[in-house]
Parts: structure tokens; C-alpha cells; sequence
């Protein structure tokens, strides 16, 4: 397995993805705990304060830093206490994503596409529920997932260029994908082009000024480098989106999102089972220091409006 060792197999960017800047400057380094053990250096826009992993791998080789049996996202598995506890969440996200969805398309039957759509289990549980569904996956193992399951996945961004999806759908989704995309102006402008008049995009994404982010510092497992490239909070997020013809309409907390990370976080530190009842309170503390304050949660969903 080939990883990023020489300078052949890293990109350097020289400008910010959003404000096109030059002026960066390094605020850490963090490890890939997932599949490499690598360090990774973290950069904030000297203008915006965007993040980014920079230098990154390139577009042909970081597919080498998914290829790991405990990518859950690209697996049913649920083998391990990790997997168990990310499937219990799973399940009730579903329904939470649901209702969201339902009353953002403020219609009872709307087109969807899933943007990063994992092995579809959302999609299709939407699909059972009356809606028109369509998903995107890169990783071949996962998108074999979704179309046994039933669901219609596309495999590459050239199919979704025609003129056949042009505004045809009412919602786009990206559940913490945005942060994975490398070319991050390009691929909005394609998601803007897909919706409807008044479509909605839907993002999900970490935030690293919440307060498991700060407590857990570089090892927290949401930066998850370098598979994350974007690392968001919500002034950046909406930059982006505004630049590219949106407006911000609202935003809800992923509550599990606290716990879980904090659990990865502190299996990273290797911290066995003081480390998991930790965990549990860091999550609960990061949750009501949101509720109370003015940092965010640690992961939160943001809603777009398409500009009519």
C-alpha cells in the first residue's frame, strides 16, 4: 500500500479554498490513527481563518487512506464496541435525518440526491418512505453495499453533468463529506446547478472550536487527517455556501456526534475502559457547554437555501 512518503504523493496548496488568500499559517499537527500512523500538518487562512490539511495527499493516492476495515462509514460491520454503538446511533439518526428532511422539502414526495451516500442506508430508508432517491459514492465497496440494498448510486461526478439532473432535485445532502472534497468551489457550484429554484443543500460536517475538540486538542478524532482536508466551524461553512449562491436558513446539533468522537478519541490515546466512561462525560459536558454558550456542538447540521 502506497502512502504519502515523498513529495510525488502530497499536494501542496498555496491559496485558500475560499478566499483565495496566500497567507496561511500552521496551528498543529495531528496523526492518522485510522490506517498510515502519519503526521499531518493543519493550516488556518491568515484571512479567514479557514483550516485545512496541507500538504495533502493527492487525489490517486488518498484513496490508499480509506482502505481500512474500521472505516465505518464504508462498512456494515458491527463486530466491535465501536461498530455496535455506531449502528445504535445509525438507526435513531435516520429517523432524526428524516423529519429534518421532511420539513425542509416542505413536500410529502421530493427528489434527493446523497452526496457521499456510504452503503445507503439512508437513502433507502427514505426511499421506503415515499421519496425519489439517488446516491454518489466513490468507494466501489460501499457503493456494492447501496445497489444490493436497492438503491440507485452513481460512481462519478461526469454522470451528474448532464443535462438530466440539472435542477431536478429538491435536497442534496453531504452527512461529513464536505470535509473529504478537495476541490470544494467546484463541487458546490455542481450542487447548486442540480437543485431545484428554491432547493436546499444540507451539510453535516465536525466542528473543531467545540469543546471536545479543544479538550482532546490534535487527537481528537474528528480531524481525522488525511481523509479530512476541510476542517470547518460555522463562519467558514457559510462563506463558502454564500459565495456560491446560498443563503444560510438554519442549523441543528448532532447530539450522539459529542460521544462517539470522544470514544474514538480516547481509543486513539489508547485509554481502554477509563478512557470510554470518560469519554461519556466529555461528550455530555461538550453537549451542554453548546446549549449554555456560544461554542458549537461538535458536530452540527447546517441548512442552505438556494437563492431564487
Amino acid at each position: 500500500m502506497m502512502f504519502g512518503t515523498n513529495d510525488n504523493q502530497m499536494h501542496l496548496l498555496n491559496t485558500c479554498p475560499i478566499c483565495n488568500s496566500a497567507g496561511q499559517k500552521a496551528v498543529g499537527q495531528s496523526k492518522d490513527y485510522l490506517v498510515s500512523n502519519e503526521i499531518f500538518t493543519l493550516v488556518k487562512c491568515s484571512v479567514c481563518d479557514f483550516v485545512i490539511t496541507n500538504p495533502r495527499p493527492t487525489p490517486e493516492n488518498i484513496i490508499s487512506y480509506y482502505k481500512s476495515g474500521d472505516y465505518i462509514s464504508h462498512t456494515d460491520s458491527r463486530k466491535g464496541i465501536f461498530e455496535k454503538v455506531y449502528g445504535i446511533i445509525k438507526g435513531y439518526m435516520l429517523r432524526r435525518k428524516t423529519l429534518i428532511i421532511k420539513s425542509i422539502a416542505k413536500k410529502p414526495r421530493f427528489n434527493i440526491l446523497d452526496y457521499g451516500c456510504a452503503t445507503g442506508d439512508y437513502l433507502l430508508y427514505l426511499q421506503d418512505r415515499g421519496a425519489v432517491c439517488l446516491g454518489y459514492e466513490p468507494n466501489q465497496d460501499a457503493r456494492n453495499r447501496a445497489k444490493q440494498k436497492g438503491v440507485s448510486v452513481l460512481s462519478n461526478d461526469n454522470e451528474l453533468l448532464t443535462d438530466h439532473y440539472k435542477n431536478r432535485f429538491d435536497i442534496v445532502t453531504l452527512w461529513h463529506v464536505l470535509e473529504h472534497i478537495p476541490d470544494l468551489q467546484e463541487k458546490v457550484k455542481l450542487f447548486s446547478g442540480l437543485l431545484t429554484q428554491n432547493g436546499a443543500i444540507v451539510v453535516a460536517v465536525p466542528e473543531y472550536k467545540s469543546y471536545d475538540a479543544n479538550y482532546y486538542g490534535f487527537d481528537w478524532a474528528a480531524w481525522d487527517v488525511p481523509r479530512h482536508l476541510n476542517h470547518f466551524e460555522s463562519k467558514t461553512l457559510t462563506m463558502l455556501l454564500e459565495q456560491n449562491g446560498f443563503i444560510f436558513e438554519k442549523k441543528y446539533p448532532l447530539l450522539f456526534d459529542s460521544f462517539y468522537v470522544a470514544m474514538l478519541s480516547e481509543k486513539n490515546k489508547q485509554n481502554g475502559i477509563a478512557g470510554i466512561i470518560r469519554a461519556f462525560f466529555i461528550g455530555l459536558l461538550s453537549n451542554l457547554k453548546a446549549f449554555f454558550g456560544p461554542i458549537p456542538y461538535s458536530s452540527q447540521i447546517y441548512v442552505f437555501r438556494k437563492k431564487q
